[in-house]
C-alpha cells in the first residue's frame, strides 16, 4: 500500500512533468509561429515567444548558476572557445580551397559581430536554460542532450546547411552545458562557428543564414 507522503510526492512530480511539457509545447509553437510568418505578425510572435520564455523562467525561479548565467565555470571551459576557433579555421580553410570563401556583408562590422554574439547568447539561453532544463526533468540529462539538439535543428528548417550544422553543434553545446553549466563561453563559441560558416558557404546556399519562411522567400 502506498503511503500518503509518497503518494503526494509522486503526484507533485507528475504535475511538474505535465507543466514542463505544456511550457515546452507552447514555447516551441510560439517560436515556429515567429519563424513562419512575416512582417508585423512575425514581430508580434517574436515578442510573445520572448515574453513567454523569459516570463516562465522567472516564474519557475532557477538560480543563475543552474541556468548557466554564473561565472564559476568559465575558466574550466575556456578550451571550448579555443576548440571553436580551431574548427572555424578549418571551415574557413575549406571554404577557401573550395572557392566559396567570401567577405561577410555587414555594416559597422564590429557592432554587427557584437549583435551576433548577443543573438547567439539568446539562442543558447533558449536551448539550454529553457528547453534542456525542462527536458532533463522529463527524460533525464543524457536524452535531453539528444532531444534538445533535435528540436533546435528542426527549428532551422528548411535551411539544409543550418539544419545539419545546428544539430551537430547543439549536440556538442548541450553536452558541454550539462558538464560546465556556462552560457557565456558557449555563446561566443556559437558566434565564432556561425560567422565562419556564413563566410565559407556561398550566400545562395545558406541564403544569409535564414530559416523558416525567410529561407523560402530569400531573393
Amino acid at each position: 500500500m502506498i503511503s500518503w507522503p509518497y503518494a503526494a510526492k509522486s503526484s507533485r512530480a507528475s504535475t511538474g512533468k505535465t507543466t514542463a511539457v505544456i511550457e515546452l509545447v507552447i514555447a516551441y509553437g510560439l517560436i515556429e509561429a515567429a519563424l513562419w510568418t512575416e512582417g508585423a505578425a512575425r514581430t508580434i510572435w517574436f515578442w510573445v515567444a520572448a515574453a513567454w520564455i523569459i516570463g516562465v523562467n522567472l516564474y519557475r525561479y532557477r538560480s543563475p548558476r543552474e541556468m548557466g548565467l554564473g561565472f564559476a565555470g568559465i575558466r574550466r571551459s575556456l578550451w571550448i572557445l579555443a576548440a571553436a576557433l580551431v574548427i572555424a579555421g578549418v571551415v574557413l580553410t575549406l571554404g577557401r580551397f573550395a572557392g566559396s570563401l567570401h567577405p561577410l556583408h555587414m555594416r559597422a562590422a564590429v557592432w554587427s559581430i557584437l549583435l551576433y554574439v548577443i543573438w547567439a547568447l539568446e539562442q543558447q539561453f533558449i536551448l539550454q536554460s529553457f528547453f534542456f532544463l525542462r527536458l532533463d526533468l522529463l527524460v533525464g540529462s543524457t536524452w535531453s542532450v539528444l532531444v534538445s539538439a533535435l528540436l533546435f535543428a528542426l527549428a532551422h528548417l528548411p535551411n539544409p546547411v543550418l539544419t545539419v550544422a545546428t544539430f551537430a553543434g547543439a549536440l556538442a553545446f548541450c553536452e558541454l552545458f550539462r558538464r560546465y553549466r556556462n552560457l557565456w563561453i558557449l555563446a561566443v563559441a556559437h558566434a565564432v562557428l556561425g560567422l565562419a560558416l556564413a563566410a565559407a558557404v556561398p550566400v545562395e546556399v545558406h541564403r544569409n543564414m535564414r530559416v523558416g519562411i525567410g529561407y523560402l522567400t530569400f531573393r
